[in-house]
C-alpha cells in the first residue's frame, strides 16, 4: 500500500497574541511559467452534479506549481467557483472561475516566501479574504482581501508565533479566525472593517481560559446567534460556541464530543439547520462523523468508513436534506461520501484512485453540486 503524506497532520501547534499592523495594496502581477523543479504536484479541481454518478477533472495551471503539503482552500462566489493554494515557492495564488465556463483566471497574491502550510479563505460582502502563516516573521498571521473585480490585494499583519494552520469563517462585515499558540491555548481574533477597508488595524480575543489545552488548529463556521468550532486537544473531540451578544465579554463555552474516537487530525464543521455536525478521522483511519442538536448535551455517532480508510483532515458541506464529507485515502486515494439526513446508511464515490492525492481536500457546494480542489501529482 502507498502511503500518502498529508500536511496538515505535520503542523507545530499554533501562535500568540497579536500586535497590529500594517495596511498596504498589493498589485496583482501575471502569471509565470513554473520552474522545471517544481513540478512534481498539481491543483486539481472536481465538480459533480446531484444525482449523477461521474465526477470531472480539471487541472488549474496557476503561475506556480503548488506546495505538496499545503491544501488548498475553496470557496463560492455569487458567479462561480474560487480556489487559493500555496506555492512551492511559498507565494500565494488565486484561482477562479465563473459558472458554465471551462476556463480558469490565475493571479498572484503575494509573492514567494509569503505562506507556509495551509491556507484559509472566505467570501466577505463583495469579495475575498485569505489568511495564511507568514514565513519570513515566524507564525504571524497574514490577511489578504480583495474586492470583486479589482486588480489588487490588500494586505493586514497580525504578529505573533503561530503553529497551527488558520481557521476562518464570515460573519456580515468581518472575517473572524482562530488558531492556537504555543502554550496549547486557543486564540480567536477578529478582523475589524478597518483593516478590511484598507486601514491598519486588527482586534484579538482569548478565549475562556476555562478551555482545555489544544494541539491542533480549529474548525470553524457561523450559526445566526454565533459562531460554532471544532478542535483537537490531544486526540480528545471538543465543541466550541459563542454568543455574538457576549462580544464584549469573549465567552467562548465548550463541551467534549463525549462519544468520539480518538482523533487524529484537524476535524472539519458545518451547520445543519438546528444543529452542528463533525467530520474526524481517528488514529486507525476510520471517518467519524458526529452531530448534536442545538442545546442538547448530547451528540449521535456514526462510522463513515472503516479502519484504513482515510487519512488525517476531512472536508464537510451540508446539501439540501444532507451531508457531503470529502476525505483522502491512507493508499493516496480521494473519496466522497454522503448521506440523506434520517438514514444510517453513507454512500460512497471514489474521485481519484490509488497514489493520486497528496493532502487533504477542501470542499464546497454549489446550489446543485459539490465541488472538490485538492493537491494531486
Amino acid at each position: 500500500m502507498v502511503e500518502a503524506r498529508f500536511g496538515r497532520g505535520a503542523r507545530k501547534r499554533a501562535w500568540i497574541g497579536i500586535v497590529l499592523v500594517s495596511a498596504v495594496s498589493l498589485v496583482v502581477l501575471p502569471a509565470t511559467a513554473p520552474p522545471a523543479h517544481a513540478a512534481t504536484c498539481l491543483l486539481e479541481f472536481y465538480w459533480n452534479a446531484d444525482g449523477t454518478p461521474g465526477w470531472h477533472p480539471t487541472t488549474i495551471a496557476a503561475g506556480a506549481a503548488p506546495e505538496c503539503d499545503a491544501s488548498p482552500a475553496i470557496v463560492r462566489s455569487p458567479t462561480g467557483t474560487e480556489i487559493a493554494d500555496v506555492g512551492i515557492d511559498g507565494s500565494i495564488w488565486f484561482s477562479w472561475n465563473t459558472d458554465g465556463s471551462p476556463v480558469w483566471q490565475d493571479a498572484r497574491v503575494a509573492g514567494p516566501g509569503s505562506a507556509v502550510g495551509n491556507l484559509a479563505m472566505v467570501r466577505v460582502g463583495n469579495g475575498t479574504v485569505i489568511a495564511a502563516h507568514n514565513t519570513t516573521n515566524i507564525g504571524e498571521t497574514n490577511f489578504y482581501w480583495n474586492t470583486d473585480g479589482s486588480g489588487s490585494w490588500q494586505f493586514c499583519s497580525i504578529e505573533g508565533p503561530a503553529s497551527s494552520d488558520p481557521a476562518m469563517v464570515a460573519s456580515s462585515t468581518t472575517a473572524e479566525f482562530s488558531v492556537v499558540d504555543p502554550y496549547t491555548a486557543l486564540r480567536v481574533g477578529y478582523q475589524n472593517p478597518n483593516c478590511l477597508g484598507g486601514g491598519a488595524g486588527s482586534t484579538e480575543t482569548h478565549a475562556n481560559q476555562q478551555l482545555p489545552p489544544f494541539d491542533l488548529g480549529p474548525a470553524m463556521t457561523r450559526w445566526s446567534g454565533g459562531t460554532v468550532m471544532a478542535a483537537d486537544s490531544f486526540g480528545a473531540l471538543w465543541f466550541l460556541w459563542h454568543f455574538d451578544s457576549d462580544y464584549l465579554n469573549s465567552n467562548w463555552y465548550s463541551s467534549p464530543v463525549g462519544n468520539a474516537v480518538a482523533n487524529a487530525g484537524y476535524p472539519a464543521i458545518t451547520r445543519f439547520s438546528d444543529g452542528s455536525s463533525i467530520a474526524s478521522v481517528a488514529y486507525d483511519g476510520s471517518l467519524w462523523f458526529y452531530w448534536n442538536v442545538d442545546g442538547t448535551p448530547a451528540w449521535g455517532s456514526s462510522r463513515v468508513a472503516a479502519a484504513g480508510s482515510a487519512a488525517l483532515s476531512p472536508a464537510i458541506a451540508r446539501f439540501r436534506d444532507g451531508t457531503d464529507i470529502a476525505a483522502a485515502g491512507r493508499d493516496g486515494s480521494l473519496w466522497f461520501y454522503w448521506n440523506v439526513d434520517g438514514t444510517p446508511a453513507w454512500n460512497s464515490s471514489e474521485v481519484e484512485g490509488q497514489g493520486s492525492v497528496y493532502d487533504s481536500p477542501a470542499m464546497t457546494r454549489s446550489s446543485s453540486s459539490t465541488e472538490i480542489a485538492v493537491i494531486v501529482r
